[in-house]
């Protein structure tokens, strides 16, 4: 095995523990990509050369094993999308929705007056 192959592979055990911290922390992938000072664009090719890896399987290409866990398919909410408020604060626009109660709106009302 030449020297770049072995640099390769470990890089490709590195971002399989990196993944896996990612997937189980209560972060997304960008929350936890800009804390560990990477790009998304970086942490999405290593997972998808590692899943790639799992699906030909790990003898062929001396390759760690990567297991996923299946997670449950997201249920789409449905979106009101009346507003019932706007703020206009230094050119920026905060819009609140009918599914905001009143004690949020004040609660970002409060926060504004302190900056």
């Amino acid at each position: 095995m030449t020297s770049m192959e072995l640099k390769h592979k470990a890089k490709l055990k590195e971002w399989s523990e990196k993944i896996q911290d990612c997937r189980s922390s209560e972060l997304s992938v960008t929350q936890w990509c800009r804390l560990q000072g990477c790009t998304t664009t970086t942490y999405y090719r290593w997972e998808r050369e590692l899943l790639s890896l799992a699906e030909t399987g790990p003898k062929r290409l001396e390759a760690p094993v990567v297991e996923f866990e299946a997670l449950p398919a997201l249920q789409p909410q449905p979106r009101k999308t009346e507003r019932f408020a706007t703020v206009r604060v230094k050119g920026s626009v905060i819009e609140f929705h009918e599914a905001i109660g009143p004690e949020t709106v004040k609660a970002v009302i409060e926060a504004l007056g302190k900056c």
